[in-house]
C-alpha cells in the first residue's frame, strides 16, 4: 500500500536526501524517522536509512557522498559490509544536531529482502516547515510500508518501543491496513517491551475440569489477536516523562524542581 505523507527535516538532511536521489542510491527510511510520517506531531530527529547493501549501489552512495562532502575518507563505506550486513550503523552523514544515519541492514528482515521491500514501500515527502507553516524544498523519499515497518518496530530495542507499536497499530486500524499476516508476529507484554526479541504469547493454562483458561485480566492483550493493547495507567507509570520531554527538545529545571524520587511530577520544563 503505498501511501503519500508529509515528513519533516532540516535544511541539511533535505539536501542529503535530494543527492542521494540524484545519485541513484537505493534506500529505505525504517525506525523513527520512517514513525514521524506516521505520527507527526514528533520532533524532527535523526533520519535513519537502510541502504541496500550491493557493490553497485554503495559505489552510487560513494558517489553522491563525493559530490556532497568532497574525497573524505571517513565518510566512504566499507564494501565489506556487502558480505554480511549487520544493523548496525556504518556511516554518519551531515555536521548539524539532526544528521542521516546510514545502515547496511535493520532488524526484522534479512538484507536480501531489500529489493522485495523496496518494491512496496510508501513514497513520502519530507520537507523544511517554516514556521509559519509553509513547506520549504520538499524532497521525495522512501520508506518501509507499514506492516514492514510494523515488524521492523517489533524487533528494534527502542526505548520508547511500545509506543511505537500502538501508534502503528491505531493507524493501521484508522487507514483500514492488516497487520495480521506480518511475519513472526507475536504478543508482547508490557514488561517484555525492549527486549530484543518478541515475546513469546502467555500459554494457555488448563484448569482442573480439563477447560482451557484465558489468560488473566489486565495483561493489556487484546484476546485473539497479536496486538498490543495496554492500559493508560500502566503506560503512565512506566514512561520515563523526562525522557520524552527532553526528546521534544525540552530541558529540566532544576532549580524549580524537588528533590525527590518523582522528579517530572514536580520539575518546570521549558524550551
Amino acid at each position: 500500500m503505498k501511501q503519500k505523507a508529509q515528513n519533516r527535516a532540516t535544511r541539511e538532511q533535505l539536501a542529503i536526501l535530494r543527492q542521494l536521489n540524484k545519485a541513484g542510491v537505493r534506500y529505505l527510511a525504517f525506525g523513527d524517522y520512517a514513525m514521524n510520517a506516521i505520527a507527526p506531531a514528533r520532533a524532527i530527529g535523526n533520519v535513519q536509512l537502510w541502504i541496500e547493501p550491493t557493490r553497485a549501489n554503495f559505489e552510487r552512495l560513494d558517489t553522491a557522498i563525493k559530490e556532497l562532502y568532497g574525497p573524505r575518507v571517513l565518510t566512504r563505506t566499507n564494501p565489506a559490509l556487502t558480505d554480511n550486513p549487520q544493523a548496525k550503523k556504518m556511516l554518519t552523514l551531515g555536521d548539524g544536531p539532526q544528521r542521516v544515519g546510514l545502515y547496511p541492514a535493520v532488524n526484522g528482515f534479512d538484507a536480501k529482502e531489500f529489493s522485495e521491500l523496496f518494491t512496496r514501500a510508501q513514497t513520502n515527502r519530507a520537507a523544511l516547515i517554516t514556521n509559519r507553516g509553509k513547506l520549504d524544498g520538499s524532497v521525495a523519499y522512501r520508506q518501509l510500508a507499514v506492516t514492514d515497518l510494523y515488524q521492523n518496530v517489533r524487533d528494534s530495542t527502542a526505548y520508547h518501543k511500545a509506543w511505537n507499536i500502538q501508534t502503528l497499530e491505531k493507524y493501521a486500524d484508522d487507514n483500514r491496513i492488516d497487520l495480521t499476516n506480518v511475519r513472526g508476529k507475536q504478543t508482547v507484554s508490557p514488561s517484555e517491551v525492549g527486549q530484543p526479541t518478541a515475546a513469546k504469547q502467555e500459554p494457555v493454562r488448563q484448569s482442573t475440569d480439563g477447560q482451557a483458561k484465558k489468560p488473566a485480566e489486565g495483561t493489556g492483550l487484546k484476546p485473539g489477536t497479536g496486538k498490543l493493547v495496554r492500559d493508560f495507567d500502566v503506560i503512565k507509570r512506566e514512561l520515563d516523562l523526562e525522557v520524552v520531554l527532553r526528546d521534544y527538545g525540552f530541558q529540566l529545571d532544576t532549580k524549580k524542581s524537588k528533590p525527590s524520587d518523582d522528579r517530572t511530577a514536580d520539575a518546570v520544563a521549558h524550551l
